[in-house]
């Protein structure tokens, strides 16, 4: 793949130097030679491990980055900025799945049916105070059929009314209206 330098900090010097040389070893490179640490396959070989343990796709890159970063005695950030390694990490999982591998799935699936088909309605799981659209979770829905469904206004009004409802199954709105002194 790619080969590109990344700056990492290293925070175990003898665990890096120890997994380096391992991998002198196994790739037949003599001691004093310097080489690449390899992390296309570093990813793909802790993402078998990941998978035997029965992590789901969309929560093995984070996993990974920091069983790597464990591995080889080197430490990373993330929420705050890019780090590097985190971000080459992510790079090599889109490589390897597809985007919506890689995506938390919803909480539940709903369906709006339109003209004799079924259009997915997905709630997504939610922290914070967030602004809410119907179409976030229609999103493989091509955007002429989504024109089509707004076209009439009976359509579009049965549509957010199931919205509607899917949220409330799912996250009990009228349960927590009902609380005194809630939103």
């Amino acid at each position: 793949m790619e080969a590109k330098v990344m700056r990492v900090m290293v925070v175990d010097r003898e665990k890096l130097e120890k997994y380096m040389s391992e991998q002198a070893r196994r790739k037949g490179i003599a001691g004093a030679e310097a080489f690449d640490l390899d992390l296309d396959s570093l990813v793909v070989e802790v993402d078998d491990e990941l998978l035997q343990e029965g992590f789901q796709p969309f929560q093995r890159p984070l996993n990974a980055c920091s069983r790597i970063a464990d591995r080889i005695g080197i430490s990373f950030t993330i929420g705050r900025g890019e780090d590097d390694f985190v971000e080459a990490v992510h790079k090599i999982y889109e490589k390897l799945y597809r985007a919506s591998d890689l995506h938390m799935p919803p909480m539940h699936i709903g369906t709006f049916m339109f003209r004799d088909v079924f259009l997915p309605l997905r709630v997504f799981m939610i922290y914070g105070k967030v602004r809410l659209s119907p179409m976030q979770g229609m999103y493989d829905v091509p955007e002429n059929v989504l024109k089509w469904v707004f076209h009439k206004g009976e359509t579009g009004q049965t549509f957010y009314d199931q919205w509607i409802d899917l949220y409330d199954f799912v996250y009990g709105l009228d349960d927590i209206a009902a609380i005194p002194g809630g939103p």
